[in-house]
């Protein structure tokens, strides 16, 4: 099959008809460079055409760009041949190719970026290692699933491949996702460079694909996630846990067509908190607070992990100015865990924007003696060191 190589014609911005090229229902756009690198790009699910994935954010790359949307949710399972095909033709101009995606294109870019040649490294965000398992974000996916075809399962392709630098990114905070925490345990770290993190599916603080990837061709590395990020032994088996318990207790009932009555209702702390993150993202911050305080009850009744429960109460109370309701929170939290950073770093915000000095010093104080993270410490020195300097000037 062969196809026309798409070019940046300068009215492309104004003429959608340019934007695009459609082969039998896959919408993609190569944006050529004088480079020998390729940057693939695929987009999740829930992309609405005629958007490509990043499609603004990676314009500063000095290298090819290959943009792909399937325009469905079904995870690129009806478009195969024709995205081998064209990533093949396109990056046959190309020394190297690095394969980028989220959520489902994180699922493609390991399924294709792991068959295709040339591929230097791949970057998947929220990645579906295998289709095959209870899956519940959606009623599409559910019936990806129902296939039980074992092509849709991409673990012999990252365990047989070499070679390539293989970094995954995977949330330990959204239900869902315990599945492919679950999944990313059972590879070797020689076969992938697995990063579990305290955000939620969409991972916004590390779904910079302009940065990593600049910084992968200039290193041939990238640097970790934030430290405040990054997930504990305790928080990947606290998110395996609620995803077995949610596929039992919902009977994979898609996440997104859950009602609120039902997220109460439930056992599991990770309905209400999961509802509570989307709540603060829309700035529903009273509601998210109330979500948040279940949470926290749900997690302390089975005896579970409650420190991040505790600091994103916090942080709602913040943004809706109950600040000593939100000191409350942080405090609770480091009495829960001492040696874990958030909590001091939030707490230290709070007071230096009150000008508290007094309990700011006291705070650093405490994180220099109990606080395992160096991150953390300085960062609440940094706070506490004007605010000690204006107390001894007075």
């Amino acid at each position: 099959m062969a196809f026309p190589l798409a070019f940046a014609h300068p009215d492309a911005e104004r003429s959608p008809s340019m934007q695009l090229r459609l082969v039998e229902g896959l919408h993609w756009r190569h944006f050529p460079a004088a480079s020998q690198v390729l940057a693939v790009f695929y987009a999740p699910g829930n992309l609405p055409l005629p958007r490509l994935p990043h499609f603004k954010t990676t314009a500063s790359l000095g290298c090819g760009r290959l943009l792909i949307n399937p325009g469905n949710l079904n995870f690129y399972q009806d478009c195969i041949e024709n995205v081998e095909s064209v990533v093949a033709h396109v990056a046959s101009g190309y020394d190297r190719v690095i394969h980028y995606g989220g959520s489902a294109g994180g699922y493609a870019a390991l399924r294709f970026g792991t068959a295709a040649p040339k591929t230097q490294a791949i970057f998947a965000l929220s990645p579906f290692f295998d289709l095959n398992s209870p899956c519940t974000r959606s009623a599409e996916q559910r019936l990806v699933s129902s296939a039980n075809r074992s092509d849709l399962s991409v673990f012999g392709r990252v365990l047989e491949v070499a070679g390539i630098d293989i970094f995954a990114y995977i949330s330990c905070l959204d239900i869902t996702d315990g599945a492919q925490v679950e999944s990313a345990e059972r590879i070797p770290r020689g076969k992938i460079r697995l990063h579990c993190l305290l955000d939620n599916h969409a991972l916004p603080t590390v779904n910079q694909p302009a940065r990593l990837i600049a910084d992968y061709l200039a290193t041939n590395a990238v640097a970790p996630p934030p430290y405040h990020l990054l997930a504990t032994e305790r928080d990947r088996a606290d998110a395996i846990l609620a995803y077995r318990q949610f596929v039992a207790e919902c009977q994979n009932a898609p996440f997104d067509e859950l009602e609120p009555s039902r997220v109460s209702e439930s056992r599991i702390y990770s309905l209400p908190y999961a509802y509570g993150r989307r709540l603060s993202i829309a700035g529903r911050h009273l509601e998210a607070l109330s979500r948040f305080v279940e949470a926290v009850g749900k997690a302390r009744a089975r005896g579970m992990d409650e420190y991040e429960l505790l600091v994103c109460a916090g942080n709602s109370a913040t943004c809706f100015g109950w600040h000593e309701i939100a000191l409350g929170f942080y405090r609770e939290a480091r009495a829960y865990g001492a040696g874990r950073g958030a909590a001091y770093v939030c707490e230290g915000h709070v007071l230096a924007a009150l000008g508290r000095t007094d309990e700011l010093v006291a705070l650093a104080a405490a994180a220099r003696r109990f606080c395992d993270e160096a991150d953390a410490i300085r960062d609440v020195e940094a706070a506490a060191s004007p605010a000690s300097e204006r107390r001894l000037a007075m």
